[in-house]
C-alpha cells in the first residue's frame, strides 16, 4: 500500500518546497529545529504505516510506536503522528482489514494518553495562552490562508500605503477560496489528496490552540508564526503541486495556461529568493541587537545577581523591538548568562518615577537605547 501520487506531482511539491520563504526560519531558530525532527519523524511514521497496513505485525508496530512517541520526545505537535495513523487505516485499509487493527489501536490509544497524562504531570511551564474553542477552527482556516499568501508585517509596512488595498483585497480573496478548494478536496475523493489535507490541518491545530487574537481578514498575524508553519507546508503545497500539473496538462492549452505557468514559476522563484534576503538580513539584525543585550547584561551583573526584579523602560512599548518587549525573551538571556530567575518588567519612560518608592526592594530599573541596542542604568528620578 502507498500513496498513488504522480513523479510530476512530487517533484513540483518538492520544487515548491525548496523555495519556499516560510521554511527559512525553521533554520534560522535553533529553537525551531524540534519542528524538523518532528516533521521528518513524521513522514517516516506515515511510510511505516502504510508498510504496516500491507504487513501487520508486533514488530512493524513496534517500529511504529517507536517513530510516533520519538517525534512527541521533539516535540507536542509529535501528537500528530496518532492523528496519520488512523487517517490513514480510514481511507486506505477495507472494512473487514480494520477490525484487525483494533487491538493495535487500542495498545497506541493507551500508550498516548499514558504518556500525554505524565507530560501534563510533569509539566514544568503552563502556557495560559492556550484556548481550545471554536476560535481554533478560525485559526486553521487563517493560517490555511497564511500559507498560500505569506504577507509578513514587514511587506506590508514596506508596502506604500495608497496601494495597501491590494494586499487586503488579495487576503479576502483567499479566505475566501480556501474552504471552497478544501470543498472540492473532499469532492474529489482523491486518497493521496485527502491523507495531505488531513496532514496540514492536523499540524496547523496544534498551532491553532494558541491565542493569536487574529481576524480572518487581517492582512498579517500581529505575533510572528512563519517557523510554526514548516510541519504543515508539506502538505498544502503537494496539494497546490497536484492541481498545478492537472493544469499543465488540461485540455485548455489554448488558454496559454503553459506560459501562464511558465511565469508563475520565474515570479514564485524571484518572490522567495527576495523574501529569503530580506529574512536573512532581518534574522542578522536581530543577531547583532542580541549580542548587544548580552554584552549589556555582562555590564549589569553585579546588579542583576543583588537583584530580582530588572526594569527596563522604553520610550515607546509599540514602537519597541520584539526581543524587547518579549520579557520572557530577556528572562531566559539573563537565566542562561547567570543562572538565576529574574523577572523582568517592560515599562514606558512616563511610568519609570513610579519605581522610585521600590528602589530598595530588590528591583534595579535600565534604560533601552534602540540606536545602540543596550540597556544602561537609569536615574529613577528622571
Amino acid at each position: 500500500m502507498k500513496l498513488n501520487i504522480k513523479k510530476s506531482v512530487g517533484i513540483t511539491a518538492v520544487f515548491l518546497f525548496s523555495f519556499y520563504y516560510l521554511n527559512s526560519p525553521i533554520l534560522l531558530w535553533i529553537s525551531s529545529s524540534g519542528d524538523l525532527w518532528v516533521t521528518a519523524l513524521s513522514l517516516l511514521f506515515a511510510i511505516k504505516t502504510f508498510d504496516f497496513i500491507d504487513n501487520p505485525g508486533p514488530i512493524s508496530f513496534l517500529y511504529l510506536l517507536f517513530l510516533g512517541l520519538s517525534a512527541v520526545l521533539f516535540k507536542e505537535s509529535g501528537f500528530v503522528t496518532i492523528g496519520l495513523f488512523f487517517t490513514i487505516v480510514i481511507l486506505y485499509s477495507k472494512n473487514s482489514f480494520r477490525l484487525k487493527l483494533i487491538p493495535y489501536s487500542i495498545i497506541m490509544i493507551l500508550l498516548y494518553s499514558l504518556y500525554l497524562f505524565f507530560y501534563f504531570k510533569t509539566q514544568t511551564f503552563v502556557d495560559q495562552d492556550i484556548e481550545v474553542n471554536m476560535k481554533v477552527f478560525v485559526n486553521i482556516w487563517y493560517y490555511l490562508g497564511y500559507i498560500a499568501v505569506p504577507i509578513s508585517q514587514r511587506a506590508a509596512v514596506m508596502f506604500p500605503e495608497s496601494y495597501l488595498w491590494v494586499l487586503k483585497s488579495i487576503k479576502v480573496i483567499v479566505s475566501i477560496v480556501v474552504p471552497i478548494f478544501f470543498i472540492l478536496l473532499i469532492k474529489s475523493r482523491n486518497k493521496s489528496l485527502l491523507f495531505f489535507g488531513a496532514w496540514s490541518i492536523m499540524f496547523l491545530s496544534t498551532v491553532s490552540v494558541f491565542k493569536m487574537d487574529l481576524n480572518l481578514f487581517d492582512i498579517f498575524p500581529g505575533r510572528p508564526i512563519s517557523r510554526y508553519m514548516y510541519s504543515a507546508v508539506p502538505g498544502v503545497l503537494l496539494i497546490v503541486a497536484y492541481f498545478l500539473n492537472n493544469l499543465y496538462n488540461s485540455r485548455f492549452k489554448f488558454w496559454g495556461i503553459r506560459k501562464t505557468l511558465l511565469a508563475f514559476t520565474i515570479f514564485y522563484i524571484a518572490g522567495n529568493f527576495t523574501a529569503i534576503g530580506i529574512l536573512s538580513d532581518l534574522f542578522r539584525e536581530k543577531q547583532r541587537m542580541s549580542d548587544h543585550i548580552v554584552a549589556s547584561l555582562d555590564l549589569l551583573s553585579n546588579s542583576l545577581l543583588e537583584n530580582d526584579t530588572l526594569i527596563v523602560v522604553v520610550d515607546n512599548i509599540d514602537n519597541s523591538e520584539q526581543m524587547i518587549k518579549s520579557e520572557i525573551h530577556l528572562e531566559s538571556l539573563i537565566l542562561v548568562k547567570f543562572d538565576k530567575n529574574v523577572e523582568v518588567e517592560v515599562v514606558e519612560r512616563g511610568n519609570a518615577p513610579v519605581f522610585a518608592e521600590n528602589a530598595s526592594n530588590h528591583k534595579h530599573v535600565v534604560r533601552w537605547l534602540p540606536e545602540s541596542y543596550k540597556l544602561v542604568s537609569t536615574d529613577l528620578e528622571r
